[in-house]
C-alpha cells in the first residue's frame, strides 16, 4: 500500500488519537469519518454496526422479502 506523508495540527493528532478504537491507525480513522462518494449511505453505516448485528438484519431483511414475495403483509 502507498502512503503519503502530510503534517497536522497537534490539536488535530490530539483529536484523532482520541476517537480512536482499539489497535485503530491514524489512516484506519480517517478512512472511517471520511465517507466514500460513491458509497451509499446505508453501506456506511451498516459497515459500522456489529457484525452480529448485521447478521440479524440481513435474516430479517431476507424474511420480510419472502414474506413480500408471496404477497403475505405484514403489520
Amino acid at each position: 500500500m502507498q502512503t503519503k506523508t502530510v503534517k497536522i495540527s497537534e490539536i488535530a493528532n490530539n483529536r484523532i488519537i482520541s476517537i480512536r478504537k482499539n489497535n485503530e491507525t491514524i489512516s484506519d480513522v480517517i478512512i472511517r469519518l471520511c465517507k466514500d462518494p460513491e458509497e451509499p449511505e446505508i453501506i456506511t453505516y451498516l459497515k459500522q454496526v456489529p457484525v452480529e448485528d448485521r447478521l440479524t438484519i440481513a435474516d430479517s431483511v431476507l424474511q420480510s422479502k419472502k414474506e413480500l414475495d408471496k404477497g403475505y403483509i405484514r403489520i
